[in-house]
Parts: structure tokens; C-alpha cells; sequence
């Protein structure tokens, strides 16, 4: 896979934003990636985080698979209605 057309800093602050949410939900990996992704787009050398577009893609694959097992587990709260 390669990067779509865009400018280095739409995917770097894409990046960035992945990479936040990725270690608010505990999702090391994928957070890992985004943050060579978003050094490598913020240096202007997208060609270094091209192997990655891949990794990137299987660790999302991978988290959003275990996200519902996770939910499933979670106590549900139930609305109160007046």
C-alpha cells in the first residue's frame, strides 16, 4: 500500500490524532506506528513510513476485532427514566 495524495502535514496531524486516541484506549501498537507516521510526515519523508502503511492497517484490523470482546465484558449502565 502506499499513501494516498496528500500534503505531509494532513497525515501527520491525522497521525497524531490516531496515536492519542490509539493510547487512550490502550491500543500500544497501533499508537506505536502513528507516531512514526506523524515524525516521519512532520521531517517530510513519507517514503520512510511507507513499510508501515501496512502494519498500521493489521494493527487497526486488530484492534477494532478485540474492541467488542471488550465491551461485551464491560458492566452496562442502565438510563433512567422518570
Amino acid at each position: 500500500a502506499e499513501w494516498p495524495d496528500a500534503p505531509d502535514e494532513a497525515i501527520a496531524t491525522a497521525a497524531h490524532a490516531l496515536k492519542s486516541l490509539s493510547r487512550n484506549i490502550g491500543a500500544v501498537r497501533v499508537a506505536e506506528i502513528c507516531d512514526v507516521i506523524e515524525t516521519s510526515a512532520r521531517e517530510n519523508n513519507l517514503d520512510r513510513t511507507t513499510p508501515h502503511i501496512d502494519r498500521l492497517i493489521a494493527a487497526l484490523k486488530a484492534t477494532l476485532a478485540a474492541l467488542p470482546a471488550k465491551n461485551a465484558d464491560a458492566p452496562t449502565k442502565a438510563a433512567a427514566v422518570d
